[in-house]
């Protein structure tokens, strides 16, 4: 909860930095969304290790309806010890966009954190809360995604997402 609102607040602050007294935007503000597919396996009930890894890109569009991709890395989990309860191998691909503002897609590069819920026997879906804020991006992003493999993914983690190389 400390987390969101510290976000929200970031926001709002962001919305009042951007905007010159004269109403004109400084920098472009961008809108952007993540489609991406991945995969993870492993076992964990608060301790233990699930790591999904995968590859995606980020597409934006700015205010003056400008465009840019970029191709990413994500990688989610993989610590001995989280709120996660998790167990199985599974592949997902998805879709995740939500609400914020970003001086660029670069600024959506770095760490978020995730409450999510994915599970799948033989075929199954799953559901994404991610928050991040700093200085280049505030954002809140809701994602669902399409699973297949046999496993259960339910917690808190973390999340980072990498420019592709």
């Amino acid at each position: 909860m400390k987390n969101l609102t510290i976000a929200l607040l970031s926001v709002i602050t962001l919305m009042g930095v951007t905007a010159k007294a004269e109403n004109r935007i400084e920098k472009p503000l961008w809108d952007c969304a993540l489609t991406f597919e991945a995969e993870g396996r492993g076992l964990q009930v608060i301790i233990g290790k699930f790591k999904m890894t995968g590859e995606g890109t980020v597409s934006c569009i700015d205010i003056a309806g400008n465009t840019q991709q970029m191709k990413v890395k994500v990688t989610m989990g993989g610590k001995p010890i989280a709120l996660n309860v998790a167990l199985g191998h599974l592949k997902l691909a998805g879709v995740a966009t939500g609400i914020g503002l970003a001086a660029g897609p670069e600024a959506l590069l770095g760490k978020y954190y995730v409450a999510n819920v994915e599970a799948s026997l033989l075929r199954g879906a799953g559901a994404h809360f991610a928050v991040r804020g700093g200085q280049e991006a505030v954002t809140l992003n809701l994602g669902l995604s399409l699973a297949r493999g046999a496993g259960f993914q339910a917690g808190i983690t973390k999340m980072k997402i990498e420019a592709a190389e």
